[in-house]
């Protein structure tokens, strides 16, 4: 942005992007159709209104889900997240579980790839990502499964989960670090973490 704009309080031509404090260099980051508005108001007034979100088609899991446990039931955590730029092919930059489930009662999981959202082969009651794109799924049972290059497999360590979270990847856990809520809760104590 170049430029410099006529200052009624200095009488010159003298403010700039790069001298003058209160002037902010805005730059839209979407990478796709802009989400900065901009309208004129009265005589020296434009209003700016700017916004990252943008309303698609679709719905998710809402109400109670199944989940381990005593309470038997939880809230599903129903949108995971991705890196915008995968590095890992074919992961998505963001999964939801639908709203259609399987007769155990875990929801399809949903991604959105080119504009739209495309059914993959796995259910669940409970969804994250790693900030590397690899998706992770709890189902009713609590098993804890991950995404790879070959599909979901279970984690390994027999855990339980009825909320999940996962962290970046490292040596040890090259699909991310799993956080997660195990199923030893009920409705008057919390689960362990």
């Amino acid at each position: 942005m170049y430029g410099s704009a006529y200052s009624s309080e200095t009488g010159t031509w003298s403010q700039t992007i790069s001298t003058d404090s209160v002037v902010y260099l805005l730059t839209d980051f979407t990478n796709s159709n802009t989400h900065m508005n901009v309208s004129l108001g009265t005589t020296d007034q434009t209003y700016f209104s700017i916004s990252e979100f943008e309303q698609i088609s679709g719905a998710v899991v809402f109400g109670q889900v199944p989940c381990p446990g005593p309470g038997g039931s939880c809230y599903p955590q129903s949108i995971a997240v991705g890196p915008n730029q995968p590095p890992v092919v074919g992961a998505p930059f963001a999964s939801a579980l639908g709203q259609n489930s399987n007769g155990s009662g875990d929801y399809y999981i949903y991604q959105w790839l080119n504009s739209q959202w495309g059914e993959i082969p796995f259910a669940g009651t409970q969804i994250a990502s790693s900030p590397e794109g690899y998706l992770w799924v709890v189902n009713h049972l609590g098993q804890i499964f991950h995404s790879s290059e070959f599909g979901f497999e279970e984690a390994p360590g027999n855990g339980c989960a009825t909320a999940i979270g996962v962290g970046p990847a490292s040596a040890s856990d090259p699909y991310g670090t799993p956080w997660v809520i195990g199923c030893n809760g009920s409705a008057s104590q919390n689960g362990g973490i």
